[in-house]
């Protein structure tokens, strides 16, 4: 049985994430909330994969990327993680809708090191499989997924209704 901590601060996306990666008797963390808070639960729980996703806010969908700290929901999570001793050797994977690994700034995923970061629509496929190759297999529905993508990337209000 594997442990795995889900970390975001929107339920419906932990929730829709976990629901994703069922993966028969894993135990899953679904954790939202203050980084100092969630980071002693996550070292309580002891782990064997963390997963995050990033995000930018419906403000800065479509703008180009400046600080990840003010622009990256999850990246303030993700850097105290980072630091964190007892949390070194758990394997962390990052993957995001909106944000692309080329889009951060130099040194930033060196400083993290996630095992995988993996951008959507194109790496959707990889999910899976990067998550079975750390604690075994791993399916999930298309649907749950859809509904995670559009939690993770809101329309941008320019775009006209469908």
């Amino acid at each position: 049985m594997a442990k795995i901590a889900i970390l975001n601060d929107e339920p419906e996306v932990v929730t829709l994430l976990s629901r994703f990666l069922t993966a028969r008797g894993d135990a899953f963390m679904k954790r939202v909330g203050d980084a100092s808070r969630v980071i002693a639960q996550v070292v309580a729980f002891q782990p064997d994969l963390i997963l995050i996703p990033l995000y930018r806010s419906r403000e800065r969908i479509g703008l180009p990327l400046g600080d990840p700290f003010h622009d990256v929901r999850g990246a303030k999570l993700l850097d105290r993680l980072s630091k964190t001793p007892e949390l070194q050797d758990v394997p962390l994977v990052v993957f995001s809708f909106s944000v692309r690994s080329d889009e951060l700034p130099p040194g930033f995923l060196e400083r993290v090191r996630p095992q995988a970061f993996l951008c959507f629509p194109e790496g959707l496929q990889e999910l899976n499989p990067v998550i079975s190759g750390f604690v075994g297999p791993a399916a999930g529905s298309t649907d749950d997924l859809e509904r995670l993508r559009v939690s993770l990337m809101p329309p941008n209000p320019a775009d006209p209704e469908p």
